[in-house]
């Protein structure tokens, strides 16, 4: 026995798994009948490399790899060419996390013959460490000779991604499901892979397989998130990023794009709540208190609105937008004069923020101030804004702060500029309606639908008009109907049929139709009918909780106040 092919050897004893212990008795044992003539690759190899080597071995079977490095050096001290001896060098050193000496090793293993494919994914760990992706991407594929080395494949994936070659990423790992495909991380890199694509259906499905999976799996869920909001599905996309908020609680950015989201949605309340929960993790996100701040203000919650309007003008001191609510909030106290210092120096900050103007129109108005109001009028007007928009705008401010007369007079000159702007006849029915002149209000309301015959608002308003009044309720219902028909998803709409029903005293579809305009629009008067169909059923304890979340909207309602009066006193 003069000659050993150790090379062989050592492939056999891996494979049978009898482990380094055993193997390194083996050579011992050789040594001590006189086998000395070791060959790796027919090279002859003395006694002290071939046992340095082994022990090597031995510590790398035990996750022992920084013993296992000094005696791979040892060995290599004694036959520096030898690639096995290289190789398991760069092994160990890339283990322990030293890439930049594995990959020295590793270059000179390759350089000596050494065919092993997990040379190359050294090489390419180095240099995708380095930033050169591209170097990387050469290397892995030199390793890749199939797809089924599952980590090999998923950082090549990611590599190609980063170099934008989506396609070419999208087949490696479409090769590799075939043979994993019950794989979460597969299925959400190919979900975010056909996402780049612009494939979104596919993506889509990606995803929805990997929650099938796992329902709980964050990635999917925020990568569903992602997908429908850039679908412009704003329900679906919110619906998943709070499901992923409740996995990442503490997660700001994804926090911030729900309080945006609800923010367009008008969802006032949820808006408030996100920001707090953010405040409380970072409070120094002053956007996010200026988004708190707005859902206040929207909320009707003047005082705590006014609050955080305050301490933001001391922490963002040139925020035009801070300074401009500070002076809506000012002006609805009738402080006018700290009002117009505010909006003054709002404007001085940004001369281009025209609701400055309006509220200083709005305020020389109420004065009487007609040269005051002249000046901030033309100021508008070289703004490029049309006269009709401004009355408009202004009277809608008005009716806002329930100046009914006035904002009647500003949207009757808006008509008076142009007979043909819909906002306007829309508005003035609204108006019309709260100073009980029922019949100028029917006639505003169709004037727009002869306008527009497919603003399916004017069908609704004038629907509902009929409904609260209790009047035509048969042909309210066709109103409403059809403005569904064109919008069938809008809450307000079947707030409106619910409302209907309600007055037809069919409480149980009035109660339907309600809690799907529940589910549609956070409406302090979806509430309120809502509390009003409980108190209906005989269930009091909805019809308080209805009604409470109604009050929490609009502050000031002093029906819903009383409504919830006799409520107190029962208790």
């Amino acid at each position: 026995m003069e000659n050993i092919n150790f090379e062989k050897r050592v492939l056999i004893f891996r494979k049978k798994g009898y482990g380094y212990p055993i193997f390194f008795l083996f050579i011992i044992l050789l040594s001590a009948f006189g086998c000395t003539k070791v060959t790796i690759k027919k090279k002859r190899l003395s006694d002290s490399a071939l046992q340095h080597y082994t022990l090597g071995l031995y510590y790398q079977q035990n996750d022992e790899d920084s013993l296992a490095v000094e005696e791979f050096k040892q060995a290599l001290f004694e036959d520096p060419e030898n690639s096995e001896f290289l190789s398991e060098l760069a092994f160990s050193l890339s283990k322990i996390g030293n890439y930049e000496e594995a990959e020295k090793y590793a270059e000179a293993a390759v350089k000596h013959g050494a065919a092993d494919a997990n040379l190359y994914v050294i090489l390419g760990n180095r240099e995708k460490e380095r930033g050169e992706m591209k170097r990387a991407v050469s290397l892995y594929k030199k390793a890749l000779n199939d797809t089924t080395n599952y980590l090999l494949v998923i950082n090549l994936a990611q590599l190609m991604r980063d170099l934008n070659m989506i396609d070419d990423a999208i087949e490696l790992l479409k090769k590799l499901k075939g043979r994993y495909p019950f794989d979460l991380r597969i299925h959400t890199q190919l979900g975010d892979l056909y996402g780049r694509a612009e494939k979104f259906d596919l993506a889509t499905l990606e995803f929805k397989e990997a929650l099938f999976i796992d329902s709980l799996y964050y990635p999917a869920i925020l990568g569903l998130g992602i997908i429908y909001e850039i679908k412009g599905d704003v329900d679906s996309s919110l619906l998943f990023y709070k499901k992923a908020s409740l996995l990442n609680p503490n997660s700001i950015k994804l926090l911030k794009r729900i309080v945006e989201f609800n923010l367009v949605k008008r969802e006032w309340i949820e808006a408030r709540d996100y920001a707090l929960t953010i405040l409380d993790i970072s409070p120094t996100e002053n956007t996010v208190r200026k988004q708190l701040a707005y859902a206040f203000y929207r909320m009707g919650d003047s005082e705590n609105s006014f609050e955080h309007y305050l301490l933001l003008s001391g922490l963002l001191p040139n925020d035009a937008s801070v300074h401009h609510f500070l002076g809506r909030l000012y002006n609805e106290k009738k402080e006018i004069e700290k009002a117009e210092e505010e909006f003054n120096f709002s404007l001085k900050l940004n001369p281009d923020f025209t609701p400055n103007l309006e509220y200083l129109y709005i305020i020389s108005i109420k004065d009487e101030n007609e040269e005051k109001a002249a000046h901030f009028f033309e100021e508008l007007k070289k703004k490029g804004i049309k006269e009709e928009n401004i009355f408009f705008s202004v009277g809608t401010n008005l009716y806002r702060e329930r100046e009914y007369l006035m904002a009647k007079s500003l949207f009757l000159k808006s008509i008076a500029k142009n007979p043909e702007f819909p906002g306007p006849w829309y508005s003035l029915g609204f108006v019309y309606d709260k100073l009980g002149d029922l019949d100028s209000a029917e006639y505003s309301y169709r004037k727009l639908i002869e306008l527009d015959s497919m603003n399916a608002d004017a069908f609704n308003a004038l629907g509902y008009l009929y409904v609260e009044h209790n009047m035509k309720l048969e042909e309210a219902k066709g109103l409403i109907t059809h403005a569904l028909l064109i919008d069938s998803l809008n809450g307000y709409y079947i707030d409106s049929l619910g409302w209907l029903y309600f007055k037809l005293k069919n409480y149980e579809k009035a109660k339907e139709l309600l809690l799907k305009a529940k589910e549609r629009a956070k409406d302090p008067v979806i509430y309120e009918h809502l509390g009003d169909v409980y108190e209906k059923l005989g269930d009091k304890e909805r019809a308080r909780e209805e009604w409470q979340r109604a009050l929490e909207l609009d502050p000031e309602n002093e029906e819903i106040k009383k409504k919830l009066e006799p409520q107190k006193n029962t208790e």
